[in-house]
C-alpha cells in the first residue's frame, strides 16, 4: 500500500499521552475514560500513527454517534483518507468507497457495526467507541457482537484493538487491561433541569430561558417524551387510554388530532370520554417535545424553537439541516 505522511497536529496532555502509550503497548486494551476526558483525541492520534505506518484502520461507533459533527471532525483531520459507512448511505456511495479502498485512497473507515465486513487491507487498528452500546449486537441472523468480532479480527490480523467507554461493559472490564482516564478538558456550563414537579413549564425554567434568550444565547431542552403529551388519563378511574394491541398508554399528537402508540404506530382519534368507564373527565400527563415547542413559541414569538426528536428527524438530510441551522445560530432553542 502507498505510504502517506500526515501531521494532524494532535497535542495530547501528559495523562492522555500515558493512556495512548498504554493502549499502544497492548494487543487489546480498554480506554476507560470519563465523558470529556479526551478519548477522541487519543483515537485521532492512533489513527494518525497507523496511517503513517502505511496501514489502515476501522473506527466503530454506535449508529447514534455517527453525527454530522463527528463526520466533519474526522474529515477535517484526515480529509479524503476517511470514509463514513453505515446503513443509510446509498449503494452508489458504497461503491465509491470500495473503489477508493482499492485505489489505496481510503485508509480509515468509520461507521456502525457493518463496517467490520468491508474489505480494508493492511489493518493496523480497530477502535470500538462506546463499546458497551447495545447497538453493536446484531439481533438478526447471523447474530454477532461487533465488539467481539473486532477483538477476533485484531488477534487474527495483528491489529491493535482499542475499546473505549465511560461506562464499560463488565465483560471488557474483567477481560482486558484498562487505563482509567478521569480528567476532563472542558468547563461544564450550567444546566437547568426540566422536571415534572409542576404542571407545564415551571417558572424557574421560564425565568432562566428568558435570561438566556435575552442575551442572544442558545439553549437545549432535554425531556424523555415526544408528542404533545405522553398519556391521556381518566380522572375518575385513573386508567390511561391504551393501545388495543400493545396495552400501553398512547401519546397525544395534536397536529393529527390523534392518539398514537409509539410501539406499533396504531393511531385513533382523541376520545372525549374514558373508554374504560365512560366518564368525560380526561387529563393530559407528561408534557412532550411538541407541546414544549408550542408553548415556548407562544411565549417568545420572536425566537425560533425546533423539535429534535424521532418524529421530526426522519432522515440524515433533516438531521444535518437542523444541526447546521443550530450551529449557524438560526435556531435559538432545540427541544
Amino acid at each position: 500500500m502507498q505510504r502517506f505522511r500526515i501531521d494532524c497536529d494532535i497535542a495530547l496532555s501528559a495523562k492522555q499521552q500515558q493512556a495512548y502509550d498504554f493502549v499502544r503497548s497492548h494487543e487489546t486494551a480498554l480506554l476507560f475514560g470519563d465523558t470529556g476526558s479526551g478519548k477522541t483525541e487519543i483515537y485521532m492520534k492512533l489513527l494518525e500513527d497507523v496511517i503513517n505506518e502505511g496501514k489502515s484502520a476501522i473506527f466503530l461507533m454506535p449508529e447514534i454517534s455517527l453525527t454530522p459533527q463527528m463526520q466533519k471532525r474526522l474529515k477535517k483531520k484526515f480529509g479524503d483518507m476517511v470514509a463514513i459507512w453505515h446503513s443509510k448511505i446509498t449503494k452508489k456511495s458504497k461503491e465509491k468507497i470500495i473503489a477508493g479502498i482499492e485505489r489505496g485512497e481510503v485508509r480509515i473507515l468509520a461507521g456502525a457495526r457493518s463496517t467490520l465486513f468491508v474489505p480494508l487491507p493492511d489493518f493496523g487498528a480497530i477502535i470500538v467507541d462506546e463499546e458497551h452500546d447495545d447497538s453493536y449486537k446484531a439481533s438478526n441472523r447471523p447474530r454477532y457482537h461487533a465488539r467481539d468480532v473486532a477483538i477476533y479480527m485484531g488477534r487474527v490480523l495483528g491489529a491493535k484493538v482499542v475499546l473505549g467507554s465511560a461506562t464499560p461493559s463488565l465483560t471488557s472490564y474483567h477481560k482486558f487491561p484498562f487505563f482509567r482516564l478521569r480528567e476532563t478538558f472542558f468547563d461544564t456550563q450550567k444546566s437547568i433541569i426540566f422536571t415534572h414537579e409542576e404542571e407545564g413549564i415551571s417558572e424557574r425554567i421560564m425565568h432562566e430561558l428568558s435570561q438566556t434568550l435575552a442575551q442572544n444565547h442558545q439553549a437545549i431542552i432535554f425531556l424523555p417524551t415526544r408528542a404533545n403529551y405522553k398519556y391521556l388519563t381518566c380522572i375518575d378511574c385513573g386508567k390511561f387510554v391504551e393501545c388495543p394491541f400493545c396495552s400501553v398508554g398512547m401519546s397525544i399528537h395534536r397536529e393529527r388530532n390523534a392518539l398514537r402508540c409509539h410501539y406499533c404506530n396504531y393511531m385513533q382519534r382523541i376520545p372525549s370520554e374514558c373508554p374504560a368507564c365512560g366518564v368525560r373527565h380526561l387529563k393530559t400527563n407528561r408534557m412532550g417535545t411538541a407541546q414544549v415547542v408550542m408553548e415556548l413559541s407562544e411565549k417568545f414569538p420572536e425566537k425560533r424553537f425546533v423539535k429534535f426528536d424521532r418524529d421530526e428527524v426522519t432522515t440524515q438530510t433533516k438531521l444535518k439541516k437542523i444541526l447546521k441551522a443550530f450551529n449557524d445560530h438560526e435556531i435559538d432553542v432545540l427541544v
